[in-house]
């Protein structure tokens, strides 16, 4: 396990399990390994894509602003990032109508009832998946409600 694991995931997921319900939420895993994104450096057992590297195909941070300089998948990967988060922004929901940029899909608000955690993984396809890190995301879980007060209200 990594400290992302435990500074990250972990902590972003055991809130919406605690928040979700009658609110909205959204959820996505930023998937992407794109030359955009700045990051070249992978580790066994890790993931390719860094925290918060969803972030440069939202804004500019690139010299001269120029996203023709990066591949088309970069292009339509930033195009899609700031449709997402306008639509949000607008509607309170990433995907309000179905657009061929965004691939059709509906995306679906969190649940977790019935066991499912539902979510859109943004890579070069937008896809709706389920559990996001299941296997590591359940380990912590398990420790948490084996070892946590039930006032533990900080993961």
């Amino acid at each position: 396990m990594y400290v992302t694991d435990v500074t990250n995931r972990t902590t972003i997921g055991q809130k919406i399990r605690e928040i979700y319900t009658g609110v909205e939420t959204y959820f996505y895993q930023f998937s992407y390994d794109g030359v955009l994104g700045g990051n070249d450096a992978h580790y066994d057992g890790a993931d390719f894509v860094g925290h918060s590297e969803d972030m440069f195909y939202l804004f500019c941070y690139s010299v001269g602003c120029d996203f023709s300089i990066y591949p088309e998948s970069d292009q339509v990967t930033s195009e899609r990032l700031v449709s997402i988060w306008t639509n949000f922004a607008k509607y309170q929901n990433p995907t309000p109508e179905p657009s061929e940029l965004l691939q059709n899909i509906t995306w679906p608000i969190v649940s977790t009832e019935g066991g499912d955690f539902l979510y859109v993984d943004i890579n070069e396809n937008l896809e709706i998946k389920n559990h996001p890190k299941e296997k590591t995301y359940g380990k912590w879980v398990e420790l948490y409600d084996s070892l946590g007060y039930s006032d533990f209200d900080t993961y």
